[in-house]
């Protein structure tokens, strides 16, 4: 029998959807250790690539935790969203949110500071980007900005 908690954090992980951005993070800091000459394997190497992948989930998490309600209403998202699915409470996708996020944090300050500020940016980015106070994917120059910051040149800029 599944426990409880395992269950929780099969249905938490799926709201990372990793098999959607996994590739480009792989790219987009090994490029980045490349360009800098670094590219060795290594603690900041490992640490970077561990808090770009986490930097990225939680963009997606809180996406789908903000979009939720919106999602229940279309029926090619609801079933992608495990919260407007009802399968994860949105108490739960929060919390899995932020652990995510100071994951992501440790493991950009093992890295370095430099590492440790431009990961907290994307971190902060990510929030604003989806979060309904802000929103920044509603205004369409930011929306444009804050995927090349988010998806790429933030995590090309860690590495």
């Amino acid at each position: 029998m599944v426990s409880s908690f395992t269950r929780r954090a099969t249905l938490a992980w799926r709201l990372t959807r990793v098999d959607e951005f996994l590739a480009f993070v792989l790219v987009t800091t090994f490029f980045g250790f490349n360009v800098a000459g670094a590219f060795q394997f290594s603690i900041p190497l490992v640490a970077t690539l561990l808090g770009n992948l986490l930097a990225v989930a939680f963009a997606f998490m809180i996406n789908d935790v903000e979009d939720a309600d919106d999602d229940a209403r279309d029926a090619k998202k609801v079933h992608r969203n495990p919260i407007s699915a009802g399968h994860v409470a949105p108490r739960t996708a929060y919390i899995a949110c932020f652990l995510v996020a100071m994951g992501s944090a440790a493991f950009y300050a093992v890295a370095g500071w430099r590492p440790f500020v431009l990961g907290v940016l994307c971190l902060l980015l990510g929030l604003l980007y989806s979060w309904r106070a802000v929103r920044l994917k509603a205004i369409p120059g930011a929306d444009l900005a804050s995927h090349v910051l988010l998806l790429a040149a933030l995590q090309f800029l860690c590495a």
